[in-house]
């Protein structure tokens, strides 16, 4: 029986890094791509390996395992950093999910260390996403924060708006925007 891979989802100063085996061959084709082919931890980077946190979930790809690292300079000839944005269009739906979860992850685990209640450090749950202050019993699960998108469509035509930050890439999408808790 073939052991279940582990898939170290490594964020470094908030991009993913990569192993480029070819990125665009490997997964320039949305059909081709796999994530156990460039999701690994690199020798150089071992000792963050204590740092690893189970993301409690596996998939077809092996177990998720999270390593989050801040302030440093990574430069390997067999690796790159990815942001989220451009990810967006290499990797399928379904492995966009596992990146956009891991790093859901990794922003819960860095602004919920010490208890919004009391100020004690927190500690992780490690049975589900959570985490857990020992002093006052307060537990933490991550944000779920609300959207709203919108497609407007007249026939075969769709409205689609630019952002400011988005007109020297060309990305363009549908309407949308957070909801706030005083919006109906």
């Amino acid at each position: 029986m073939k052991k279940n891979p582990r898939l170290y989802f490594v964020f470094i100063n908030q991009k993913l890094l990569i192993k480029e085996l070819n990125i665009q061959q490997t997964i320039g084709s949305r059909s081709d791509s796999k994530l156990s082919s460039i999701l690994h931890l690199p020798h150089e980077l071992a000792e963050y390996q204590d740092q690893q946190q189970s993301l409690v979930m596996s998939s077809q790809y092996g177990q998720h395992w999270l390593i989050d690292i801040h302030h440093i300079d990574f430069v390997h000839e067999s690796y790159a950093l990815f942001s989220l944005r451009e990810l967006l269009a290499i990797l399928s739906p379904e492995e966009f999910q596992h990146v956009a979860q891991a790093w859901q992850y990794a922003l819960f685990l860095r602004t919920h260390r010490y208890c919004g209640r009391c100020g004690e450090t927190m500690r992780k749950v490690i049975w589900e996403m959570a985490m857990h202050c020992d002093k006052c019993s307060h537990r933490v699960y991550p944000r779920v924060s609300p959207c709203v998108i919108v497609a407007i469509h007249n026939g075969k035509q769709i409205l689609l708006a630019q952002g400011a930050r988005q007109i020297t890439n060309g990305f363009y999408s549908t309407l949308a925007g957070f909801v706030e808790s005083v919006d109906t």
